[in-house]
Formats: C-alpha cells, sequence, structure tokens
C-alpha cells in the first residue's frame, strides 16, 4: 500500500461512469499523476438507504477518502506516514538490531 498511482478521470466522468447523482458527489480535486498515501482520492460508495426494502437499489456516492496505513493506536493521523520501513532501513536503525544482527 505505499506505492503511487495515477487518478486522471475528472469528477464529470466519474459521475457518468459510476451512475452517481450530482447531489451525492463531493467536490474533488482535478487529476492527479502521483497519488501517494495520505492523499485525499475519490472513491465510489454503494449504500441502501436507511429505509430500504428488499428491493430498493443501492444509493452510489463519490466522496473523497484518505488512503494509507493507519495504526488503530494513532491518536494523530501524522503517523501513518511514519510507520513504513524499508528493508534497507531496518538494517542501519538501532531498534532492528537483535533482528538483524544474524543471517539466517
Amino acid at each position: 500500500m505505499c506505492g503511487r498511482y495515477a487518478s486522471v478521470a475528472s469528477r464529470s466522468e466519474l459521475l457518468e461512469r459510476f451512475v452517481v447523482e450530482e447531489q451525492n458527489a463531493d467536490e474533488l480535486r482535478g487529476q492527479d499523476f502521483n497519488v501517494t498515501p495520505t492523499k485525499d482520492n475519490p472513491v465510489v460508495l454503494a449504500r441502501l438507504p436507511e429505509a430500504a426494502d428488499g428491493d430498493t437499489d443501492p444509493v452510489r456516492e463519490l466522496r473523497a477518502f484518505r488512503w494509507g496505513l493507519l495504526p488503530f493506536w494513532a491518536k494523530d493521523i501524522k503517523v501513518g506516514a511514519k510507520i513504513l520501513c524499508t528493508s534497507q532501513a531496518r538494517l542501519v536503525r538501532v531498534c532492528f538490531h537483535p533482528l538483524t544482527a544474524r543471517r539466517v
């Protein structure tokens, strides 16, 4: 989940492609060719209305969600950007030394 991707569809294209009504859509940023963790990104939700019976179709919404890893114990969302550690960094950090001192 530490990778990046490009979000090239416009808001109107997403509304049309996923059949989302205008009033159920957040305002979104424009195209982003370098979407990284912790950025808000468009997500399509399909939810049943609260007073739905068995034949009701779900209502689709276009919302801006933040993606990335965030531990349940974090009190601040900035912690999520610090929890990933590359394998090379583990070799030089003191806290990982007992785990990397001996090769298997």
